[in-house]
């Protein structure tokens, strides 16, 4: 009997708890030479090309992964957060001079019915809201982008409002192929700078 009523004031004490507390996790998981294909997962297709770097972050709620019931809800309504946020590891850039060739963001949302939802991409909100559809998969072409930091801060950082009652965000995909400068070191550069220092003196004095 004790039991019983320790497991029902549990109970209570759960629902009473608004979902702003609870516990929103993420997992994330990085890879190169990645291909984007997840027909198999869920039947939609990807763009089937090998990228050089992938992140991959799952989003759930609670203390593990929950994949039958999918991931994070968020909503306008009062007892849902209005947002969530994750970030995305990025590969070690500076750019410039090393450049992004092709980048993509994939968002897998669930339940997105209007179009007053947003998404904010390492600061900036300029970007369309997720597509008006039951299952979303929304992809957000990066390949462009050439803001100072936005490649070379070591994450990039991303957040989804929610303009409707309830969604859900199960997680999102960050794609990328880049192509590093080789910087020379400091012994070539010495050997290049005499070089040309004796090109300059033998220039000279051949006038």
């Amino acid at each position: 009997m004790k039991k019983l009523i320790i497991g029902a004031f549990l109970t209570v004490a759960l629902l009473a708890v608004p979902a702003q507390l609870m516990a929103f996790s993420m997992m994330e998981f990085t890879s190169t030479d990645w291909k984007f294909d997840f027909a198999f997962w869920n039947g939609w297709s990807g763009d089937n090309h090998v990228y050089d770097y992938a992140s991959y972050v799952d989003l759930y709620e609670g203390s593990c992964p929950d994949y039958q019931l999918g991931g994070v809800r968020i909503g306008t309504r009062e007892d849902l957060p209005h947002q969530i946020d994750w970030a995305h590891t990025l590969p070690a850039l500076t750019v410039p001079p090393d450049l992004v060739t092709r980048a993509k963001l994939w968002i897998d949302a669930w339940e997105v019915d209007e179009n007053d939802n947003y998404v904010r991409i390492e600061g900036t909100v300029n970007w369309d809201a997720l597509n008006h559809q039951f299952l979303d998969n929304t992809t957000y072409n990066l390949s462009h982008v050439e803001d100072l930091g936005f490649w070379n801060d070591g994450s990039l950082d991303v957040t989804v409002f929610a303009g409707e009652k309830k969604l859900r965000v199960d997680g999102a995909i960050l794609m990328m192929d880049y192509c590093k400068t080789v910087v020379p070191e400091p012994g070539t550069l010495m050997l290049l700078g005499l070089g040309l220092a004796g090109l300059g003196i033998l220039l000279k004095r051949t006038k």
